[in-house]
C-alpha cells in the first residue's frame, strides 16, 4: 500500500543555523497505529561559525545522544558555547570525548538530573560560571511512553514521565530566567512531543 504522510515537522531554532527535520510516514495505511518508522532526519547547520557571536552560550539538556547531541553539535559547529547534560554517565563521557576532541573548551558536559531542582541551579551556575552568560537553553530531555492504556499505566511510570517531561524542561526554564532576566536577554526552546 501507499506511504501516507503522518507527521512533518520544521524547525528552524536560529534563523539560518539549525534546521531539522524529522518525517514520520506510514508504511501500511491499514496498519497506521502500528507501523510508524521514522523515514527521514535530518540536521543542517549552515554558515557555520557566521552565525551566532562568539561568546553565544547554549544549554541543551538530554545531549548524551540522538537529537539533543545533534543539536549541540550544530551549535558549536556554528561557533556557540555550548553545555549538554544528561543522566546517563557512561552516553554523556563518550560525547564529551568526541565533542571535546573538536571543540576544545567551547563544551561544558555535566551529570545533571533536570527533575532535580538543586542540581538543575548548581549545573546552570556552573555554566554562567564557566562561560559567564547563557543565551539558548534546550529542553530536550525526555523519556518515552509505552502508551500504556489509562488502566494498566503504573502510577510510578506516570510520576516518572511527568517528571522527566515536564517538571524538568519547567526547573531548567525556572533557573536559566532567573539569569537571562538579568542578562535581559535569552531564547528558550522547548522540544516536546505527542507522548510528552
Amino acid at each position: 500500500s501507499p506511504l501516507c504522510p503522518l507527521l512533518y515537522l520544521d524547525w528552524v531554532f536560529v534563523p539560518n543555523i539549525v534546521t531539522i527535520i524529522i518525517g514520520f510516514f506510514l508504511l501500511d495505511l491499514h496498519d497506521r497505529l502500528n507501523s510508524i518508522v521514522p523515514l527521514q532526519l535530518t540536521l543542517q547547520s549552515q554558515k557555520k561559525m557566521s552565525q551566532v557571536a562568539p561568546e553565544t552560550t547554549v544549554i541543551v539538556t538530554g545531549a548524551a545522544g540522538g537529537l539533543g547531541k545533534a543539536i549541540a553539535t550544530a551549535f558549536l559547529e556554528a561557533g556557540a558555547n555550548v553545555a549538554i547534560c544528561d543522566i546517563n554517565k557512561e552516553r554523556l563521557e563518550a560525547a564529551k570525548t568526541e565533542l571535546s576532541s573538536k571543540f576544545g573548551d567551547k563544551l561544558l558536559a555535566r551529570v545533571a538530573d533536570t527533575t532535580s531542582d538543586t542540581g538543575v541551579e548548581q549545573f546552570v551556575k556552573e555554566v554562567v560560571d564557566q562561560f559567564k552568560r547563557l543565551d539558548i537553553l534546550v529542553n530536550n530531555a525526555a523519556l518515552c511512553d509505552t502508551f500504556d492504556a489509562a488502566g494498566t499505566c503504573s502510577k510510578e511510570l506516570w510520576d516518572r514521565l511527568i517528571n522527566v517531561n515536564l517538571t524538568g524542561p519547567f526547573l531548567t526554564t525556572k533557573a536559566a530566567v532567573k539569569v537571562m532576566e538579568s542578562e535581559k536577554r535569552g531564547t528558550i526552546i522547548n522540544i516536546g512531543s505527542n507522548a510528552s
